[in-house]
């Protein structure tokens, strides 16, 4: 293995290589806008197409997957990269894992769920799917990744569609009129009747996966 396919494989294994097109693709995007989420920038420092430093909003596709302070014992206003995410190491085959995702459809008095249920749990989970995001997964980690999940809802926010988009596409700061809050809403009314705790497989406290 050479030194750069030891660097990629230090930021996770993968079944998967990009053709030489796909990477001169990258480049080009990324000297077009700038910037890029921290995780795909340090990958693509690595494979040695941008020497541009990350910048932007700290659990905004970068890949963080608990609250920074938790994760760091930091500030969450001052994220800083691990030395350990961007470090060159042999690859190891990885251990084997479940997650037991949630998928939660949300609709609105002003946006109607129209699709059925059916069909987000074929695209998801259905194993028979070979293009579900299950078997996706299982290729894409050699099989050390099993994804399990339920499709849940429709579940009615209890404000409009354009309250938590609020002309943002939900990106915007302004809790509870973005994402963060309509997530929170759709939670609290499914945890009405039901609960989370057989989406933590490894009972540390975190949901697998929502979607």
């Amino acid at each position: 293995m050479t030194k750069r396919e030891s660097q990629i494989r230090g930021l996770g294994a993968t079944a998967c290589t990009a053709h030489p097109k796909v990477l001169r693709n990258i480049a080009k995007q990324l000297e077009e806008h700038n910037i890029v989420s921290t995780q795909e920038l340090q990958i693509a420092r690595r494979m040695g197409i941008v020497a541009t430093s990350p910048v932007g909003r700290a659990g905004f596709n970068d890949g963080i997957l608990f609250p920074y302070e938790l994760s760091t014992g930091g500030p969450a206003s001052a994220p800083v990269i691990p030395e350990a995410a961007v470090a060159s190491v042999e690859w190891k085959k990885p251990e084997k894992r479940k997650l037991h995702a949630i998928a939660l459809l949300v609709d609105f008095s002003d946006n109607y769920g129209m699709r059925r249920p059916k069909d987000f749990e074929k695209l998801l989970f259905d194993k028979a799917n070979p293009n579900s995001m299950t078997n996706f997964y299982r290729q894409l980690s050699y099989g050390a990744l099993e994804i399990t999940g339920e499709v849940i809802g429709y579940v009615r926010a209890p404000q409009p569609y354009s309250y938590y988009t609020a002309a943002e596409s939900g990106t915007g700061s302004n809790y509870p009129q973005n994402t963060p809050g309509l997530l929170n809403d759709a939670l609290t009314i499914f945890c009405r009747n039901d609960n989370l705790a057989r989406f933590d497989t490894d009972n540390d406290g975190f949901v697998d996966a929502i979607f």
